[in-house]
């Protein structure tokens, strides 16, 4: 009877540890925080910290992921600055992010644009009339190509060149209304004509176009000049 009393008592001893979908604790190791480590990886990526990442949560949980639903983290955080020195400190990350992310896409485009000229030619005919000799076409996606935009929208000013922009992405007017007041275009060149607001859904590849001669050719956004001339 002892021995028996011993056996179970043993076999106890061994399943109890097991039961209960409890994990055998293995010497010398720390059980691993898998939240802590995806919201460190998320926040590095936009060169954040993971207290700046647990607050865009709690941003993006509120009214403002109701408004701007799918806003990167740095511009949330900017916008939501409980300060001057936490909004300039968000503004110069983002700007680092925009201006390395820029460099990539005119690297591929500038990429593009040769591998077309060697296939097809540098002119391309573009379907309707132009705004005028000289004019402008940008074309640009939502939220994607902003930033070179901005660039092509100080340099349109500063000449006094016409453009038409063709944006893709805006779900209707009043997305595409919202977007021009965030690029700050001037009501006022959009009532004169100066720059035309249009969607676009044929798909075209962002960049900036001239009309030079009656042919569309590809321009460098950052100087308006000619890719290759």
């Amino acid at each position: 009877m002892a021995g028996t009393r011993l056996f179970f008592v043993l076999t106890a001893l061994l399943v109890l540890p097991f039961t209960a979908g409890a994990t055998p604790a293995i010497e010398g190791t720390t059980p691993i925080d898998t939240r802590t480590v995806d919201v460190q990886v998320q926040a590095e990526q936009w060169n954040l910290t993971s207290e700046d990442w647990v607050r865009y949560e709690e941003i993006m949980a509120g009214p403002r992921g109701t408004w701007s639903p799918g806003l990167d983290p740095v511009t949330a955080l900017g916008i939501h600055a409980r300060d001057d020195a936490e909004r300039t400190r968000y503004a110069k990350i983002l700007a680092r992010i925009e201006h390395q992310r820029l460099e990539q896409e005119l690297a591929f485009e500038r990429a593009y644009g040769d591998a077309f000229s060697a296939m097809y030619g540098d002119a391309i005919t573009h379907e309707g009339t132009a705004v005028q000799a000289s004019g402008w076409r940008w074309y640009g996606r939502l939220g994607i190509d902003d930033a070179a935009f901005r660039l092509v929208l100080g340099s349109a000013k500063r000449i006094g060149t016409p453009l038409e922009v063709f944006l893709s992405g805006a779900s209707d007017d009043q997305a595409y209304r919202e977007w021009a007041a965030t690029q700050q275009i001037p009501l006022s060149l959009v009532q004169s004509r100066q720059i035309v607001l249009q969607h676009d859904r044929s798909g075209h590849l962002p960049g900036l176009y001239g009309n030079l001669g009656g042919s569309w050719i590809r321009l460098d956004p950052l100087s308006g000049a000619p890719e290759h001339e």
